[in-house]
């Protein structure tokens, strides 16, 4: 190769939320929030790990928090809702897939376990597939948290 011709190379870019961005250069990724802060993030070349960053078609749960991007508004206005609220529960409701379910398991429980809210580190999470008989399921899971005893 001429010293005068580069290596062909591969830049992908990708946007955030607002004005943020991330860039793809080769193995390293640069990413620009909109703090101003500036991260770079290197890939080794022939790096083998057994973690694998996509659950396919299963959600996102709090051991993927760390891979969970790209929702960072709608989880920061469902924090700001669960701020404001005085009593009752939150509820989200969208389609099938849409992604409740890894807002809430990668999103939501580990900003509450951070403490994004006041004592929020402190409250008890239970996650749950409610089954056939979705109201027995709850009240098994509320038990098992509080320790009581279910009729």
């Amino acid at each position: 190769m001429d010293e005068r011709e580069e290596e062909p190379r591969i830049n992908i870019q990708a946007h955030a939320t607002g004005s943020a961005s991330i860039n793809q250069a080769a193995g390293d990724q640069h990413f620009h929030l909109e703090d101003g802060t500036r991260v770079l993030r290197r890939t080794t070349p022939g790096r083998i790990t057994d973690v694998c960053p996509y659950p396919g078609l299963a959600a996102f749960g709090p051991q993927q928090s760390d891979w969970y991007c790209g929702r960072e508004e709608v989880l920061a206005q469902l924090i700001e809702l669960l701020d404001r609220r005085r009593s009752g529960i939150q509820m989200i409701i969208a389609p099938s897939g849409a992604g409740k379910s890894s807002l809430l398991g990668a999103g939501l429980l580990p900003k509450l376990k951070e403490s994004a809210l006041p004592g929020s580190s402190r409250w008890p999470q239970l996650t749950l597939t409610p089954g056939a008989h979705p109201a027995d399921a709850l009240a098994a899971q509320v038990a098992a948290v509080t320790g009581t005893v279910t009729a």
